[in-house]
C-alpha cells in the first residue's frame, strides 16, 4: 500500500453552515463551484511557500483557459450546424411520415414481408407540432 500511486485524495470538511453558504456565494460570484474551487484553493496554498512552482500552475491555467476559449467557438458552430439540421429535418418531417406511412402500405399489400413497427409510427399532429415549436419557430432573445 506505501508504493501505490493515487491519483486523487477525497477529504470530507465539516464546517458551519453559514460559512459554508458564504463560502459558496463567494466561490459562485467569482464564477467557481465549490468542486472545482477547493482543489485549486489547496494547490495554490501549499504552493505559496514555492514562487516558482506558484508561477508554473498559473502558466499552466493560463494555457488550459486558452484551450477552453478556443475551443467554445468551434463548439458553438457546431451546435449551430446541428440546431439547423434538426431546424431543416423538422421542416420536412411531415412528408417523411407520410412517404414512410406509405411505403410501409405498399409493403403490407404486396405481403412481401412482415412491416417493422418504428418509434414515429404513433406520431401524430401534436408530436410535430412540438416538434415545429421546439426547432422552427423559436424564440431568439
Amino acid at each position: 500500500m506505501k508504493n501505490q500511486k493515487r491519483d486523487a485524495l477525497k477529504i470530507v470538511l465539516k464546517i458551519p453552515v453559514e460559512h459554508a453558504e458564504r463560502l459558496e456565494k463567494f466561490l459562485s460570484d467569482k464564477g467557481f463551484s465549490v468542486e472545482d474551487a477547493f482543489p485549486v484553493m489547496i494547490e495554490y496554498g501549499l504552493d505559496c511557500l514555492d514562487p516558482d512552482e506558484l508561477k508554473k500552475i498559473n502558466e499552466e491555467k493560463e494555457l488550459e483557459q486558452a484551450k477552453i476559449g478556443k475551443s467554445y467557438p468551434t463548439l458553438r458552430f457546431k451546435t449551430y450546424q446541428y440546431f439547423m439540421d434538426n431546424q431543416a429535418m423538422t421542416m420536412q418531417l411531415r412528408i417523411m411520415l407520410t412517404e414512410n406511412r406509405r411505403l410501409k402500405e405498399m409493403i403490407r399489400d404486396s405481403g412481401l414481408e412482415q412491416v417493422p413497427k418504428s418509434e414515429w409510427d404513433r406520431w401524430g399532429e401534436e408530436e410535430i407540432k412540438r416538434l415545429y415549436e421546439k426547432y422552427v419557430f423559436t424564440k431568439r432573445n
